[in-house]
């Protein structure tokens, strides 16, 4: 039976030890961290040959000798000269009242040799440090044999004294000697445990549970020159090369450099590059640069690299020069398995004289989440911090809201007590160490400590005391990516600060890059600095406003310029006004002609090419201002085109069927109407220098984009279903021609693609984790659903499904079926198909009804929400139903409510400006892109088949006020008044005048 085992039958079996010598019974005595005994003096002093028994674990035994001895206490301590396996230290509590507490213990005496049990209460404390012990009446006594024997708190859960004398005038009381008098053996003040901090070559000697991985990398390193560890944050890669990697490197005489400020690269050795998703992110061109650098470098030089990196970060570092070499670096680190989990936490605590309450390890490793072992790590340093002496328990572990819950526990606990404006500081300052990751989420930053201003580096100061953040080389960050993933508040905080921390992020860049401050961004850099100027780093406003002052110089000198312009160009009209007076009335009357014929052209053009339309009738108007037919062409114009701020007049932006784009909207895939051209892949729409890629289709073909942007899939009668690798366009990576599908789906994560093949009623599923392997066909006949979507599992399929409501309408579904068999495995709520849609992948349902819209992870069952909405802003009018009416973004991370757009992710509203009528530009088009620029919101959409975009100010959620289907037609000088005409109850127009105020 193991220690374990014994334990949780009997806490004190494993501890409980009987002294004899010669045959003698001397006492009783219990086991102390690092192999030492504790009971009374008066138990050995004088014997020699003093032998320890434990007679509750298999009659082992061990001889002792004494190590210490306090007769004025009768204290002795022993050292175990050959501890029997199996035994562990007494679990002891500290430092508590025991006043009335229960108590039970065991004792070795004459008459009861293998021991005997006797409780009663703790009476109280008297002189000398004693606790007096009343046994319960007509019980066993504590009689010759019991001194040094533990005394078992029943409220407690631990010893708490030692068995010194019993009373002379009456058997059925004793005293103990408090647990507190043997602190110095008890007690542990070394920490084996690292929490958020990352292992260092020095934490070597506790870093436990990677044996063999440090063994697999070693093998790796000899026989490839650059290994890419990667794997999730959390999962401990940079700990696994610091702790594990790097000391076997050096035992074997080899050296290990990182980078310096310099960025020169050794020519021998390894290299070792941590976290290197943090370069990513904060610049992916120059980390891209880097990386070549390194595989051309390691070509010419004996040098080998190591990286670590985090999964997602892999895609936006491959180029054409380190594709291959990168594709064999890469090295995925596994979650631990449970025995190792059980390593990692067990030998550390054993090395440092720690000890687990029974069942205590089983608990933490069953708690933790797969790959998450910067929680695990938080939990097991917190346990350590409240522990019992040397004993680390469930009850500690309860209260510190067990694994998942240690992190935010600790981290709330050091925000407690900074008050209103002490909170305030530490939100800029926490969530000033970080940066928006280019997706939804956000990710670790460092910042200079020069930059902080005085009162955030006192803060900054306080907290790298309490390991909230580490202040090292000058600069300050977050001690790990766990807590941006891990702590509700630090997550809320980022939530409500996304749209300044990611222009605050914007901003940086600019200002790192050198560029100036000007036009739009000016603009709006204005607005955020008189809007939060206090959370503005001092750094960035000095930016601003140099900004601020050139603009002002630079307006001065066109005024003067165009002030010296205009006098010149009066004297200029002055002499020539004589020699044109005679031709004016000739050359107005052709340019009334002509005029009227490019109106004539404007408005043939106008249903086919809206841009050439635009442009015929701005020619008609610069032709003959006077012109009525030209004012009236160009305010026909000025109706179709409010609200866009751009043209996209690219051939393939024109005359387009269809739009897809990945998930941050910085990848465009569009489908053209005509035969005789490809689908064109755009980056970087919304910047000032798009590029694109033509991929040769035809005008059937179906397209999909992983949500990445990395992969398009598509599907035509000739070719059948292809998937293109967008960095290397050339060729398709998966060709297959014997698939005619009429749906394609990537899965959320990006690893399955799904074809809806109807010619032979399948289900095909490809594995682009190996394009290589034929792929998974399953049979389906007879679809019913009007969505699809591969699991991120690559054995499940969501669709949605039309089911009959209570009330007889139809609703909308979602709902999960295992592929192979088909059988429904979870089912969304209900909604009409006006207020439901699937997002992220299809692995969330987002349903609108009564008045709150909530998400629902379809795999996880969990639910975002309720995020109330404004009934009388968002509900359709003349409906039957109460539920909210939104669409779905190109992008699939916004909900599009007329003139509200919620990023679904945070449950954040943004409203577009009620001035600008945007109602048509944003809702109901399901080939809109909304793409959030840290301020306004950028939007490409479909309008007459052509690509148009705009950028939309948005305010806070809009007031409550009556929502209607509407058409702009005109508006009053002033804006005050408009005139719309409004689709009633019967679908047909009916003209109203409508005030906007």
């Amino acid at each position: 039976m193991t220690a374990s085992d014994l334990t949780a039958a009997e806490p004190l079996a494993a501890s409980l030890v009987r002294l004899v010598a010669g045959g003698s019974l001397l006492g009783t005595g219990f086991v102390l961290p690092g192999d030492r005994v504790a009971t009374c003096a008066h138990v050995v002093e004088g014997f020699d040959g003093v032998t320890a028994e434990f007679p509750l674990v298999d009659g082992s035994s061990s001889a002792v000798e004494v190590d210490s001895l306090d007769t004025d206490q009768d204290i002795a301590v022993l050292r175990l000269l050959d501890p029997p396996a199996g035994t562990r230290p007494a679990p002891v509590r500290l430092e508590r009242s025991l006043l009335d507490h229960r108590f039970r213990v065991l004792g070795c005496t004459p008459a009861h040799p293998e021991g005997v049990w006797v409780s009663g209460v703790l009476a109280g404390t008297q002189g000398g440090n004693r606790v007096q012990m009343s046994v319960d009446a007509h019980h066993e006594q504590i009689v010759q044999g019991f001194s040094g024997a533990p005394v078992w708190d029943r409220e407690l859960g631990g010893v708490v004294g030692m068995v010194v004398t019993r009373s002379g005038s009456n058997e059925a009381t004793a005293h103990l000697l408090p647990i507190a008098v043997l602190r110095e053996w008890v007690d542990s003040d070394h920490n084996p445990y690292r929490g958020l901090e990352t292992f260092r070559e020095s934490d070597a000697d506790r870093f436990h549970g990677r044996d063999a991985e440090v063994a697999e990398l070693l093998e790796v390193l000899e026989r490839q020159r650059m290994v890419a560890i990667s794997g999730p944050s959390g999962s401990g890669k940079s700990s696994l090369v610091r702790a594990g990697l790097i000391p076997r490197l050096r035992q074997a005489g080899t050296e290990v450099v990182e980078p310096g400020e310099d960025e020169s690269l050794p020519t021998r050795g390894v290299l070792f590059l941590d976290q290197f998703e943090e370069e990513v992110v904060a610049d992916r061109t120059a980390a891209r640069a880097k990386l070549e650098r390194i595989v051309q470098h390691i070509a010419e030089h004996p040098l080998r690299v190591v990286l670590t990196l985090r999964s997602r970060s892999l895609d936006e570092l491959v180029t054409p020069d380190t594709a291959q070499q990168l594709g064999q670096a890469v090295w995925l680190l596994k979650p631990m398995r449970p025995e190792q989990l059980r390593q990692a936490i067990e030998v550390p605590a054993e090395r440092a004289g720690l000890a687990f309450e029974a069942g205590l390890p089983e608990a933490i490793v069953h708690d933790c989440p797969p790959g998450q072992l910067a929680l695990l790590s938080t939990v097991l340093d917190q346990l350590w911090q409240n522990r019992h002496g040397v004993w680390l328990t469930h009850e500690a572990y309860q209260e510190l809201g067990r694994v998942t819950g240690a992190l935010a526990h600790r981290a709330d606990d050091v925000l407690d007590g900074l008050g209103t404006e002490g909170l305030r500081r530490a939100r800029r300052l926490l969530t000033s160490l970080t940066r928006p990751d280019g997706d939804t989420g956000h990710v670790r930053r460092s910042v200079l400590w020069a930059d902080l201003e005085p009162e955030l580096r006192e803060l900054a100061s306080e907290f790298a005391g309490q390991r909230l953040v580490v202040v090292h080389d000058g600069r300050v960050e977050l001690p790990h990516q766990a807590l941006i993933d891990h702590w509700p508040t630090l997550r809320s905080w980022l939530d409500d600060d996304a749209d300044f921390l990611a222009w605050q992020a914007k901003l940086h860049d600019l200002k790192n890059s050198g560029a100036q401050l000007t036009g739009p961004l000016l603009a709006e850099a204005t607005t955020w600095v008189a809007r939060r100027n206090s959370d503005v780093p001092e750094s960035l406003r000095d930016y601003i406003h140099t900004a601020e002052r050139t603009h002002r110089r630079t307006q001065r000198r066109w005024r003067t310029t165009t002030a010296v312009v205009s006098v010149l160009a009066l004297v200029s009209a002055v002499l020539t006004g004589v020699v044109l007076t005679n031709n004016l009335e000739l050359d107005g009357r052709l340019r009334q002609i002509n005029a009227g014929r490019l109106v004539q052209e404007a408005d043939r053009a106008g249903e086919n090419n809206p841009s050439q339309a635009l442009q015929l009738a701005l020619a008609a108007w610069r032709e003959d201002p006077d012109s009525a037919q030209a004012w009236g062409a160009l305010f026909q114009q000025r109706l179709y085109w409010s609200g866009v701020d751009r043209l996209a007049s690219h051939p393939s932006l024109v005359d387009v069927d269809e739009m897809v784009a990945s998930s941050d909207g910085q990848v465009v895939a569009v489908k053209p109407r005509s035969a005789d051209r490809d689908v064109t892949v755009w980056w970087g729409l919304f910047g000032p220098a798009p590029r694109h890629a033509e991929i040769p289709t035809n005008v059937d073909t179906l397209v999909a984009l992983r949500q990445d942007g990395t992969m398009l899939a598509t599907e035509d009668d000739e070719h059948g279903v292809r998937v293109w690798d967008l960095d290397h366009p050339e060729e398709p990576v998966i060709s297959d021609p014997r698939i005619g599908a009429w749906e394609l789906r990537f899965s959320a994560n990006g690893r399955f693609l799904m074809a809806m093949d109807g010619e032979n009623a399948a289900i095909v599923l490809w594995d682009l984790d190996d394009p290589t392997a034929p792929p998974v066909q399953h049979p389906w006949s007879d679809p019913t659903f009007d969505e699809s979507y591969p699991g991120p599992d690559g054995r499940s399929l969501v669709t949605t499904e039309e089911v009959e409501a209570p009330d007889g309408y139809t609703e909308h579904v979602a709902v999960v079926r295992d592929l192979a068999s088909g059988a429904e495995l979870r089912r969304s709520p209900g909604a009409v198909i006006s207020s439901f849609g699937l997002v992220d992948g299809g692995t969330k349902a987002a349903v609108c009804a009564g008045g709150a819209l909530t998400i629902h992870d379809l795999f996880s069952g969990e639910v975002s929400g309720p995020y109330s909405t404004d009934p009388a802003v968002l509900v359709e009018p003349y409906s039957n139903y109460e539920e909210c009416s939104f669409s779905v973004d190109a992008s699939g991370q916004y909900l599009l409510f007329g003139s509200a757009v919620m990023r679904w992710r945070t449950g954040t509203w943004l409203s577009t400006d009620s001035t600008v009528p945007t109602v048509d530009t944003i809702s109901g088009d399901p080939h809109t892109l909304v793409r959030d620029a840290g301020g306004p919101l950028d939007v490409i959409f479909l309008r007459n088949d052509a690509v148009q975009l705009r950028t939309v100010p948005t305010s806070p959620p809009l007031s409550p006020r009556r929502q209607v289907n509407s058409t702009t037609t005109a508006r009053a000088p002033g804006g005050q008044l408009w005139a719309t005409y409004v689709h009633g109850p019967s679908g047909t127009p009916e003209d109203h005048g409508r005030r906007s105020r």
